[in-house]
This record gives structure tokens, C-alpha cells and sequence, in this order.
């Protein structure tokens, strides 16, 4: 029996927190005005941060009052990612910063020690603490020539054929209402993919939403072999599908 309302609560935590964690008040230069935000990065001379309704703003840091400043410019300089993907993982980081963050995250876990996971990578590595349908989501990631991610995707645990029907389609169904509750209506929709039109080795997709930073969500399930499971693919608006 799965929990799906606990599930899409802990889901959509995840997803949100990491952009809206730091939100704080920020003021102009002679603290007549003020407005709420989160701290995404700097460069030293620009700032950008996150309004509540997700979207990225990026103006001059001395245009703030000069405690804000100050707040700023005790954080290390980096650069803004290209939104974000899953958890506390954006598009942009380094494969080094999404380690980190791997290792760091409440939301996923690894049943393998370090020196196994550094002689593996990363793909299929880590999985959901949580179990939408009763099955975990497996991470699989996809570097550009930078060594920084642009795609990730969520897959469950392969199953037998003769669950396609009813387990994995019941993760479908709650990953498909979850979905819509982050990103609103999908730009495309089609009813959930019947077994026979499967083919080893490709994913059919059911579903895809643009986010506010041009990314792409796709929905869809797979075949691998004589194994079937759900996908969900995030993609960077720069990876061409």
C-alpha cells in the first residue's frame, strides 16, 4: 500500500527548499525600499538572486544598502547554475559540486562506501529515500564539455512485464500529478504508453513541461532488456534533445 500523499509532500520539499531556504529581505542603497529574495551568487560586481516566484534577478551589488552588501561579499564569488533540477542539484554544477552535495543531501542516499563510489561515478549510484509506488528513483547524470551537469533523470527500479500495468503504473500516475503541482500543465500530454509500443533500449515519453529557466521535465517510461520502469528526464534549455 503506498503513501502517496507522504510521498509528494517530502518530493515537493525537496524540490522547493533549495530554492527558497535563504530567502531574505534586502534593501536599496538608503533602505527606502525593501523586498524578499534568496541568494543565488555574485561575481563581485553583480548579484543575482531568486525571487519567491522562482524567478533569477542579477543587478549591481553596490545599487543594495551597504549591510547587504557586506552580506554578499563575505560569500565566495561564483556564477548563477542554469536552474534548477532535482534537490539541492542544479544545471551548472561541477561534477565536483554535485558530489558534494550528494553526499551532503537528506533527499538521497548510497548504500556504497566512498571508495567504491569514487571507482564507479555516478550513475545509478544514488536513489530517492523516498519510494513513489513503492519503488526507490535511481540518479543517472549527464556531463557537458565543461564537466558540469546538464541532464539528470530519475528512473524506478526495473520491474517484470507483468507489473507494467499496475506498480510502475502507479508510480507514473503520482510522478505525473506531482509533476503538474511544481511545474502547472504539461506543454504536451498522452495517455499512459502501452507495453506494446515499447522497444528495447528507448524511453517513450507521455508528458513534457518547460520550466521558468527554459528546461525541459519529460515523463515517460522504458524498456530495458525484458525489464520496464518509469523515467523522468530533466534536461538543460542549452542540451538539445
Amino acid at each position: 500500500m503506498i503513501n502517496a500523499p507522504l510521498f509528494s509532500f517530502l518530493f515537493l520539499l525537496a524540490l522547493l527548499t533549495s530554492s527558497f531556504a535563504q530567502t531574505k529581505e534586502w534593501r536599496n542603497a538608503d533602505a527606502s525600499k525593501s523586498f524578499q529574495a534568496a541568494f543565488v551568487a555574485h561575481d563581485q560586481k553583480r548579484v543575482t538572486l531568486r525571487k519567491k516566484d522562482g524567478e533569477l534577478i542579477r543587478f549591481p551589488i553596490k545599487t543594495l544598502h551597504p549591510e547587504d552588501q557586506k552580506y554578499i561579499l563575505n560569500r565566495a564569488p561564483s556564477t548563477p547554475g542554469k536552474g534548477h533540477a532535482f534537490a539541492r542539484l542544479w544545471f551548472g554544477d561541477s561534477r565536483e559540486k554535485i558530489k558534494a552535495k550528494l553526499l551532503a543531501s537528506k533527499t538521497v542516499s548510497t548504500e556504497l562506501d566512498a571508495t567504491y563510489r569514487g571507482r564507479t561515478g555516478f550513475n545509478g549510484i544514488y536513489r530517492t529515500n523516498s519510494k513513489p509506488g513503492g519503488l526507490h528513483c535511481y540518479l543517472f547524470f549527464d556531463w557537458d564539455e565543461n564537466d558540469c551537469m546538464d541532464e539528470l533523470t530519475l528512473r524506478t527500479e526495473p520491474q517484470d512485464r507483468d507489473v507494467y500495468g499496475s506498480l510502475l503504473f502507479e508510480n507514473w500516475k503520482e510522478m505525473k500529478r506531482l509533476l503538474v503541482q511544481i511545474h502547472g500543465n504539461p506543454t504536451h500530454s498522452s495517455p499512459y504508453p502501452k507495453i506494446a509500443t515499447l522497444q528495447n533500449g528507448q524511453i517513450l515519453n507521455s508528458h513534457e513541461w518547460k520550466t521558468k529557466e527554459g528546461n525541459s521535465v519529460l515523463l515517460g517510461t522504458a524498456q530495458n532488456g525484458s525489464s520496464y520502469l518509469v523515467t523522468v528526464r530533466m534536461t538543460s534549455g542549452l542540451k538539445p534533445k
